[in-house]
């Protein structure tokens, strides 16, 4: 009863396709920084019409991309803090939620959520992206 002889290797690669996607969503460094998951319950703000002005888009606090990159795994929040300024958001589960305006040329700068996790001892465990743009601005090869 084999009418599409193709459908097994069909379905065989869609599940190992999606297998390999669902992995880049979560993938970061081996520590759990930087990784990309945009469905973690990020807070959203929304425009719906042309007439919102500016007050309706989301700031970010400008930060060098070396800033981000010294959020390391173990770090106190104190130190967290000192190195990206007040976060935007607290959530619920005690993680903090940074808007940050990266720079990647002169010209073009991106609004990142960033959000990090801690651990019980309110040490940085995790740090998570909204947009993949953000997270490979950070991982990339400028990195110093």
């Amino acid at each position: 009863m084999a009418q599409f002889p193709f459908t097994r290797g069909a379905l065989t690669a869609l599940t190992l396709s999606l297998a390999l996607l669902s992995g880049c969503v979560t993938t970061g460094t081996p520590d759990g920084i930087n990784i990309l998951d945009p469905g973690r319950d990020f807070t959203r703000v929304w425009r719906d019409y042309p007439d919102m002005d500016q007050r309706f888009s989301r700031p970010g606090r400008p930060v060098t991309l070396a800033q981000v990159r010294g959020v390391e795994r173990g770090q106190d929040r104190a130190a967290l803090l000192r190195n990206l300024g007040q976060p935007a958001f607290q959530h619920e589960d005690g993680s903090l939620e940074f808007h940050l305006a990266l720079t990647g040329g002169p010209r073009d700068r991106l609004i990142c959520q960033y959000r990090v996790y801690f651990d019980a001892d309110n040490r940085v465990w995790s740090s998570v992206w909204r947009r993949a743009q953000c997270a490979e601005l950070v991982a990339g090869a400028g990195r110093a």
